[in-house]
């Protein structure tokens, strides 16, 4: 599936069309490797390069493995560009498959190996979401770390070069791995010279308590420049500069390896390896696990609860990210974990090995009871029932076929369907049953209203077609009376919206039962945030479905623990982690299906132009609008809108402008530096109030001269867009009045 993705959508990830496929793209249309402006020394005119990306200091592996598709091809593909992705996932399972067998495990047990490889949410979503460095880097630092394991555990010096190589090599392909490198030797020393690790480490030590003493908290290095605590901002020659600052992660780290449907069961099966290590009867597989989980716990809590790099993980972009990059060595060593205590040659079970699995699963059943049956039955007698047909369009046009209503027409990008006057007690319904129909897939909203004042004007997010369940209970906004209910639909490109039904129920056991299974099956769709994290079905579920496969796994080996004192195989337990597994996968593969169909439905192979949003639709409609009239480097284009929220559409349109070259001004006309500017490229508001009044182009005209009065003049004015020639160091005449 990751295959037809990669060859029907364009570059999809944010960080990728925003630097790696835009300095790619860039090269490619060159024919050579010009450099890049910082976007903050661009504006100003005192780079000296054409083009600007704020990732210009990345390094070029990934860039580079994109031109060298594209040059071949004769011009730049969108999706054909990404194919190294793929050969790289592959590579990923064959290393990993190849490795297993140096291990001497199996052949079967090596594939299974490979399955809970690419059965990972997160490592599908990167390959399927082509244009990242992070699973390049699973590639390098993640097999080069086996290498490392294998030539310690083995005495093998041909797997340690291949593992230093390997390390070596992810140098370029993203800066992390001047971390990584360290962190890799530092375990190899403490494995292999733990008395002389020890000894390094109390000297670094012991020097910084003496240069902290001594006023001294950072030194200059010749040719590296700053290491060291300088004032309240952490230097690190080639990582970068941060600032120092505490953040309380534990949260994110809970909800995002166990809640969310990012890693199955990957950090449950992890947690048991760690809790194993003291039994493993292979010492040298155990200290060098050891060493690196400990090394790299240590890397991680540095790096994000005490500097500014946890904003990162606060906002789940780096979280998983990179823990995705060690993957590969996190499979094998649970691969070698379960050989090594004959997890993977199962004897024929006997009474007490099915007393543990069965205890996870009571466990199970004790939370469904807490989440479905304890909260009790609902107060009202029966369910309030809206067909569509019987709800009103108050906002943009439609029609009603006698059992839906049908919105075909969006008064400036909105449509609201109503139910007209009502008068329910909101106590007596805690859930909301909302059916929707269509090809549609913009996010609508069930909306409600307890009064009559913009503030009693509440909603809550639905996923698009579909039978959606809402738990009002759970909304504090949900109360008093309730006057009115319906759906908020937005435009999506001239597709419809269907509206069947809305239904109010008092909540019962059978209910919450079907809404929790629902939640669980509900499809998750692509967003830019799917590289980041993944949810596994409904945000609103009681419950997420990993988080109960870990509370049944969790139990069942804690009790095996307690029961037996070590961790030796128990083929039932075995058995168990097995199927819950396979539970969660078949749950991503339905996911997969349904998203690999949208993706089939909406996007051309191998000839999309842009992503199937209306952001960028429009973004790729305006540019391609006024391609023709914009003005090639060394020429300079500011891309602004009348409104500074609509930052994606901006962004948007500087990679759809390409070759032309722009930079993106993400507040208004009166603070434009317009100074080094040779056109200007204005985005009108693209949903705005019904009394909106456009921005007219001989208004703007008349506010931009340059010193000597020559004003700027209008090239092209579309609905959507304006593109305006700008004089030779243009200012703004007065403020901007929107």
């Amino acid at each position: 599936m990751s295959f037809i993705e990669v060859l029907h959508l364009p570059t999809y990830p944010w960080d990728a069309w925003l630097n790696w496929a835009y300095r790619a793209r860039v090269w490619a249309e060159a024919g050579t490797l010009i450099p890049f402006d910082s976007p903050e020394t661009w504006v100003t005119g005192s780079g000296l390069a054409s083009y600007n990306v704020a990732g210009h200091h990345y390094p070029l592996f990934v860039s580079l493995m994109a031109v060298s598709i594209a040059l071949p091809a004769g011009d730049w593909n969108d999706s054909l560009v990404h194919l190294p992705t793929l050969l790289c996932g592959t590579a990923l399972l064959l290393g990993c498959y190849g490795q297993c067998r140096e291990f001497g495990i199996s052949r079967r047990n090596a594939l299974v190996g490979v399955y809970l490889l690419i059965s990972i949410p997160l490592l599908a979503a990167h390959m399927s979401l082509a244009g990242q460095a992070d699973i390049w880097m699973a590639g390098y630092v993640g097999l080069g770390l086996v290498c490392l394991l294998f030539a310690y555990v083995r005495e093998d010096r041909r797997q340690l070069l291949l593992g230093l190589v390997m390390m070596l090599l992810a140098l370029q392909v993203k800066r992390e791995a001047l971390i990584w490198l360290p962190l890799a030797v530092a375990v190899l020393g403490i494995c292999w010279r733990p008395r002389l690790a020890l000894a390094v480490f109390l000297s670094v030590l012991l020097l910084a308590i003496l240069a902290g003493v001594s006023g001294i908290t950072y030194v200059d290095i010749p040719g590296l420049g700053a290491v060291g605590v300088e004032g309240a901002m952490l230097r690190l020659p080639g990582i970068g500069v941060y600032r120092l600052s505490e953040f309380d992660l534990l949260d994110d780290y809970w909800d995002n390896f166990f809640v969310l449907g990012n890693w199955h069961l990957l950090w449950t099966l992890l947690a048991f390896t760690v809790i194993a290590l003291p039994w493993l009867p292979c010492a040298r597989t155990r200290t060098f696990l050891a060493a690196f989980y400990l090394s790299l716990a240590s890397c991680l809590i540095v790096m994000f609860q005490f500097t500014s790099a946890g904003q990162w993980a606060e906002d789940w972009t780096a979280i998983n990210r990179l823990p995705l990059q060690f993957l590969p060595l996190f499979v094998v060593a649970i691969m070698l974990i379960a050989q090594d205590f004959g997890a993977v040659t199962l004897r024929k079970p006997v009474v007490r090995d099915y007393i543990a699995p069965a205890l996870g699963v009571v466990a199970m059943g004790l939370v469904l009871f807490c989440v479905v049956y304890l909260p009790g039955d609902g107060k009202a007698s029966r369910p309030i029932f809206a067909q569509g047909s019987d709800m009103n369009i108050v906002v943009g046009a439609g029609s009603s076929n006698g059992q839906s209503s049908r919105v075909e027409e969006f008064a400036n990008g909105v449509a609201i369907v109503s139910s007209g006057a009502r008068l329910i007690d909101a106590g007596q319904y805690d859930l909301a049953k909302v059916t929707l129909s269509g090809n549609n897939r913009a996010e609508p909203a069930f909306f409600w209203r307890n009064g009559y004042s913009e503030q009693d004007l509440h909603s809550i997010w639905l996923p698009g077609p579909g039978e959606h369940w809402v738990d009002l209970s759970a909304n504090s906004n949900w109360r008093d009376r309730v006057r009115e209910f319906g759906v908020i639909f937005y435009a999506d490109g001239g597709r419809s919206a269907q509206l069947e039904s809305v239904e109010l129920f008092s909540a019962s056991t059978l209910l919450r039962a079907q809404k929790l299974v629902r939640d669980w099956r509900q499809p998750q769709y692509w967003t830019q945030s799917s590289l980041h994290f993944l949810r596994a079905g409904s945000s609103e579920s009681a419950v997420s479905l990993p988080l109960l496969a870990a509370i049944i796994l969790g139990a069942a080996f804690i009790s095996h623990l307690l029961l037996r004192g070590n961790p030796v195989a128990n083929p039932v337990l075995v058995l168990l982690a097995l199927v819950v597994w396979l539970i969660l996968d078949a749950r991503w593969l339905e996911n997969r299906v349904h998203q690999a169909m949208r993706t089939v439905d909406v996007q051309s192979l191998l000839s999309s132009r842009h992503l199937d949003t209306e952001g960028d639709r429009l973004a790729w409609t305006l540019v391609d609008g006024v391609k023709d009239k914009l003005a090639l480097p060394p020429a300079r284009i500011l891309v602004m809108s009348e409104d500074p929220s609509m930052r994606f559409e901006m962004l948007r349109a500087k990679y759809h402008m390409l070759p032309a070259a722009a930079w993106v001004h993400e507040g208004d006309l009166a603070t434009a530096p317009l100074r080094h500017m040779d056109q200007l490229l204005i985005l009108r508001r693209h949903r705005a109030a019904t009394d909106y009044l456009p921005l007219q182009a001989d208004e703007l005209l008349r506010r931009i001269e340059n010193p000597g009065g020559q004003k700027a003049t209008l090239i092209q004015d579309l609905p959507a867009a304006m593109l305006i020639d700008l004089p030779k160091n243009a200012r703004v005449k007065r403020v901007f009045n929107e």
